[in-house]
Formats: structure tokens, sequence, C-alpha cells
């Protein structure tokens, strides 16, 4: 479907920081404030080029236009402290505040031309050409965090750290708005009235409602031990466990050709990562890496009302395992310094979950629903011709497959699965370089490029899906140090995106200009 978007977005942020050091211990003080203004729009072309006398008197070429506008205001605000109990006790602790308003409108209409006035005649108007006009709402998000750590070193050669942290996320929208539908033409049929087309019927108000409410704790205990020479071992437990509540409602919606929304849950998340790892530094300029971890995610849902399906429960089982090694070359000295970086990484997951259809009061049997497999290759190098000069690159190839017992179903008549296993296969280079011109102004300029050439075309039982895509992104920055306490920088950018998947319709083009002044007390 042709389709382009109008965007206007305004954004403002202030941030504010303080440091002080009382004794032994530094506390960091900050805030930041934020002020968006959006006023976009997403216009379409349904039917296009279905006019007479290609098609039958009226056709079916309309135009969509619809507005999207929101007006968000978000503050937060941390402190942080960091106190040296001794040389072999530290304590951290950390808390910081969010909360978001934002107040949303728009519609979406259906016309003879993009930015037409709902009401106005449509003869080309068709069955289920949904839209909405009048919409008004308001969501709030308020977010608490906490975390401490402990950092304890009881021998010389061991180190035990130990973490925790707390979260609670609410969230509250509101939201009302008139549905509109097309329904079709019955007989006498005149020009206003055409056979084959549709008229609107009269908007249903509608409202909508949802809130979330969520509990998080997060526990980690760590351990390291370099007591053998040249060799670090280490290992690792996390644990998370998640606890809240979620409702959502939609009234009216049905009447107007909205799907019916209504959940009412309880959610918990029970997420154990356990990794183990060891450094061996067999010469000055080698060190090489190994690292394993497995972890296990449960989600439980305890749903006390809903509608059609639901996800009721659901376990992740991840293992992974990763080499790296780290090369400096000893290179003349005249041509400054090198270092190159290999990693491999193989990560394996196993998805089992479990379905309720409520509508029929059936709750299905667990199934594994999906297994992925990634291999993951990097290098990085790092060459300093110069002390004040340096070149960067960086690759990666990334091989990703999904698969799932939907590939195992043919749907009658079809002789080919509609779902087929999933590909996410790209890869990408970026690469920078950077320069200090003197002791107050840096330079710094970056290319990265990104492709994906998992598009897939199953016309014949299913919709493309898949992503074919590459992307080119350029910028330069440069800083300087106007005084002891401000630092000016300003920033170019330049993006260029083509997209094989939508037919080249969400290609595009894109400069950004960024400044930005820091000021230090």
């Amino acid at each position: 479907m042709p389709a382009f978007r109008d965007i206007d977005e305004t954004r403002d942020i202030f941030v504010f920081d303080a440091l002080k050091t009382f004794g032994n211990t530094d506390v960091n003080l900050g805030m930041r404030y934020e002020h968006s203004t959006i006023d976009d729009s997403l216009n379409l072309e349904r039917g296009a080029g279905q006019l007479p006398p290609v098609v039958p008197r009226p056709g079916a070429q309309r135009f969509i236009t619809q507005r999207d506008a929101n007006n968000l205001d978000l503050f937060s605000g941390h402190a942080i402290t960091e106190t040296r109990i001794s040389d072999w006790l530290w304590f951290t602790a950390g808390y910081s505040y969010t909360t978001l308003g934002s107040d949303i409108g728009g519609s979406r209409v259906v016309g003879t031309h993009f930015d037409a006035d709902f009401g106005e005649p449509v003869p080309t108007l068709q069955p289920f050409d949904h839209g909405f006009i009048n919409l008004a709402g308001t969501s709030q998000v308020n977010e608490h965090i906490f975390n401490a750590n402990v950092l304890w070193m009881p021998l010389k050669d061991l180190t035990i750290l130990t973490a925790f942290r707390y979260t609670h996320d609410d969230r509250e929208s509101d939201s009302t708005f008139l549905a509109t539908d097309a329904v079709p033409n019955v007989p006498p049929f005149t020009p206003s009235n055409p056979e084959g087309g549709a008229h609107p019927i009269t908007p249903v108000p509608v409202a909508a409602n949802a809130s979330v409410d969520y509990n998080r704790f997060g526990q980690r205990l760590e351990m390291r031990y370099d007591g053998l020479a040249n060799w670090l071992f280490y290992v690792a437990g996390e644990w998370e466990e998640e606890f809240g509540t979620r409702l959502e409602h939609e009234s009216e919606a049905e009447e107007a050709g909205f799907e019916l929304l209504g959940v009412n849950e309880d959610t918990s998340l029970l997420c154990q990562k356990y990794v183990t790892g060891v450094n061996w530094y067999p010469m000055m300029r080698l060190n090489l890496s190994a690292q394993y971890y497995h972890k296990i995610a449960s989600y439980d849902n305890d749903i006390n009302a809903a509608l059609h399906q639901r996800l009721v429960g659901e376990d992740w089982n991840t293992d992974d395992f990763n080499v790296r090694i780290t090369c400096r070359p000893k290179i003349p000295t005249w041509l400054g310094t090198l270092s190159l970086v290999t990693r491999y990484d193989f990560v394996h997951t196993t998805i089992d979950s479990q379905w309720a259809v409520f509508s029929d009061e059936e709750l299905l049997n667990e199934e594994q629903s999906g297994v992925i497999k990634q291999h993951v290759i990097s290098e990085a190098v790092t060459w300093n011709p110069l002390a004040r000069f340096y070149l960067q690159a960086n690759f990666s190839y990334i091989l990703n497959q999904t698969d799932t017992p939907a590939n195992n179903i043919d749907l009658v008549p079809n002789t080919s699965p509609t779902v087929v296993n999933f590909r996410n296969d790209y890869w990408t280079v970026t690469s920078g370089v950077g320069y200090i011109i003197d002791d107050k102004t840096d330079f710094y300029a970056d290319y990265s490029f990104y492709c994906a050439n998992d598009y897939f075309k199953n016309p014949a039982v299913a919709v493309p899906y898949g992503l074919g895509a590459t992307e080119h992104t350029v910028s330069a920055t440069i800083a300087r140090q106007l005084t002891k306490n401000t630092r000016l920088l300003l920033r170019y950018g330049y993006f260029n995106y083509r997209d094989v998947t939508s037919g080249g319709h969400n290609n595009y083009q894109a400069h950004s200009l960024y400044s930005g002044l820091q000021v230090r007390f």
C-alpha cells in the first residue's frame, strides 16, 4: 500500500548534575526534564489506481490520513553515593525517580484526497474502512528504582560483589474517541449510493483504559579469583523476580468494527542466570577469554478475566558460549600501536509455551513453540598511529534462525507452510576516526553499514516477511572546551535507508544537526 509520513516533532531537554565529596563518600545528584511535542501524520493510498475505466464505477481508490498528536513531559531525578569504608570494603547505593505524563490526540479519516475532513462524501468508500475522530487521552508513568552494591575483598586474590535492585513501575492510561466504520450500500443505487460501494455509519463513542503495576526484585552475587599467575577465574549468579497486575478494558468497540479488548491478569516472572568464565594472559600482548552461561526465565500469568486466546505460561532456556582473543602485536614504534579483538558466540534457546482460549474455556497443552540458534562472529581493529590520532573498524556477522512447529503445517489446499522457519541473518561494518586537534578541540567521524537479506516471498500462502534492508550512517563531530567548566559539541549526521520488505515504501534519507553545551559548576 503506497504510504508516506509527515513528521513534525520538537524536543527540549534540560539536564543538571552535581558532584560533591564528603570525607570518604562521593555524592552525585542529578535531574533531567524533557518536553516533546509530536504532530505527525501517516498518509496511505488504499486501492491505488482502482478507478474507471480500469474498474467499474465508482472505483475503489481512497486516501487515508491518520494524525498522531502527543504532548509529553518527563522528569527524572537520581541520587548516587559511593562510600570507601576501607581499602577492601566499598558500598554504593542509588535511587532514581521518573515520572512521565502525556496527552494524546488524533484522527483517522478516509477521503477522496489526503487531509480530507470527516463527513465529506467518499463515493469509493469500501466496507470495513475503519477510522476514528476526536481521539483524546492521557497517560501517566511513575517509576522508582533503588539499588545497593557491596564490594568486599576478604583476601588479596579474592573479590566478592553483591548487589540488590528494586523497581516499582506504575502506569495508567485512559482514552476516548469516536469510532467510524463503513457498511455495504443497499438498493436503490444512485451516484451517491453506488453499487459495490459503502456508506459510513454514525460514529460510535469508545472508551479504553489500562493500568499496569509491577514490582521487580533483582539480586547478583559474583566472585573473582586471581591467585594463579596470569589467570583470572570468575563465577556469578543473577536472580530476578517480578510480580504485577495488568488491567485492560475497552467498551463499545465491536459496534464500529474494532476488536474488543479486555484482560485482568496477575503476572509473575522468575529468572535465573549462572555464569562462569576464565581469562588467561599467556603473554603481555595476548590474552584469551572464555565464558559460558545458562539462563532460565519462567513467565506465568494468572488470568482472572480475558477475551480470545492468551498466553498463560512460557519458559525460556538459553545457553551461551563465547570465546574472545585480544592481541596487541608488536609493530615498529613509528607506526604507533595496534589492537585486534576476535570474538565468537554461540547461543541456543528453547521456548515452551502454553495458551488458553478463553472464548472456548479451553486450556491448551504446553508445547515447544520455538528453538533459536544464533552464531555471532565479530572482529575489532584499533590503530593509533599517533598519540592524538586513532582509526577503528568493527565487523560482525550474525546467523540467526528460529524454528517453530508452524513450519510443519500445510493449510489445505496449500502444499507448503504458511509460516516458515524465520531467519534473521545480517552483517554490520562500523568505522571511526578521531583526532585531537589541540588541547581544547577534538574531532571525530564515524561510518556504519548494515545489511540484511532475509526477505522471503511466499505469496501463494502468506504475505512476504523477513527483513531485507541496507542502511548507511555517517556522522562528524567536533567538540571544543570553551572554558574550564564549559564544553561545546557540534554534530552532523546523514542516514540512508533502503527497505526491500516494504517494496521501497519505507526508504528514506535524513540529515541531522545536533549541538550541545555542557556547563559544570
